[in-house]
């Protein structure tokens, strides 16, 4: 929507140089072009807005991109059926469950939604947050959310744009990231069965009562 054609190839550039992919979000067809065939772009994150623009969605599942990430603000399970339609040629499809609203209010954060979208699309399911702090992402992952769209500014009370009141500092970024890799270690594979370190009580703490 703001950065230029010669930002978005310093910032790829940037991102390559330090081993992160590099993504944006068309917000027209000319856009989504310019991503795919100047930027080359694999994957493209598709916003709320733009989620029902059709001739957008179509030209997308006519390219070589490998990856859609697919924000699902306020939309219904019926519309995100018909969409899933227009890209159906793209191998990876990401959902991204999102209120959009910003900030957007606790009690419409609705982050059950990520459990109806696993089970009625059979897709990776993530989340798009736009709530105050990082709360709503951490618990976001233990109910399965597979990806974590969050806002990131050099300062909340910055006065330029609309969203810098509900997007995490530096620190707030880094200490989120902590606690996603600390539950992804505590939520473990889900299979039952002894862990390692009680196998080696095991028989000590299964002694037999006596007679």
């Amino acid at each position: 929507v703001e950065l230029s054609n010669d930002a978005h190839f310093e910032l790829k550039k940037y991102a390559d140089q330090s081993n992160i992919e590099f993504l944006s979000s068309p917000f027209s067809l000319e856009r989504a072009k310019f991503l795919c065939e100047e930027l080359g772009l694999r994957k493209i994150k598709i916003a709320s807005g733009m989620m029902l623009n059709i001739k957008m969605l179509d030209y997308l599942n006519s390219t070589n991109i490998d990856t859609i990430f697919l924000s699902t603000g306020m939309s219904t399970l019926h519309e995100i059926e018909e969409v899933l339609k227009h890209i159906n040629n793209i191998p990876d499809i990401y959902l991204l469950h999102c209120t959009t609203q910003y900030p957007s209010k606790d009690e419409d954060a609705n982050l059950k939604a990520i459990l109806t979208l696993q089970k009625e699309f059979n897709l990776p399911v993530g989340y798009s947050d736009h709530t105050l702090g990082i709360d709503a992402c951490v618990s976001a992952v233990t109910l399965g959310a597979s990806v974590i769209e969050k806002h990131f500014t050099f300062d909340n009370d910055c006065s330029e744009g609309t969203d810098h009141v509900l997007s995490a500092t530096p620190a707030e970024f880094k200490d989120m990231v902590e606690k996603i890799k600390r539950i992804e270690i505590l939520l473990g594979d889900g299979i039952k069965k002894p862990s390692e370190s009680e196998k080696d009580i095991v028989q000590f703490v299964r002694t037999r009562f006596p007679e």
